[in-house]
């Protein structure tokens, strides 16, 4: 039996929308084993949503197509309600918080 591994794949914004349900399915059922969301710590919460965040920003998925796992506490809106703005300045808090709460974490995701 071959295993299938998820392989990052990088789409323009009308890829994203042109790919029909099954498609979309298999992008994100890949993209949760690979990088899955933690809910048990602020460290392990933080970590695992700047890592999805700058996956998804990578891979080109459209926000509203993005997970909605985070919410701002100053909109009040999920992260796949936001507008490029509104995502890109909570990405960047978000980065901020574990740059400087979780520095170990976070040189795991941005070495250098």
């Amino acid at each position: 039996m071959t295993v299938k591994k998820f392989e990052l794949k990088t789409f323009t914004r009308e890829q994203w929308l042109a790919m029909d349900s099954r498609a979309l399915r298999d992008q994100f059922e890949g993209l949760e084993k690979a990088y899955p969301l933690v809910i048990q710590t602020d460290a392990g919460r933080t970590f695992s949503m700047v890592r999805r965040m700058k996956v998804e920003k990578k891979m080109g998925i459209p926000i509203h197509l993005r997970s909605g796992f985070a919410i701002s506490v100053e909109t009040g809106k999920a992260a796949n309600e936001m507008t490029d703005d509104e995502w890109e300045a909570f990405y960047a808090t978000l980065a901020e918080h574990l740059s400087s709460d979780y520095p170990d974490l976070y040189r795991r995701l941005f070495p250098n």
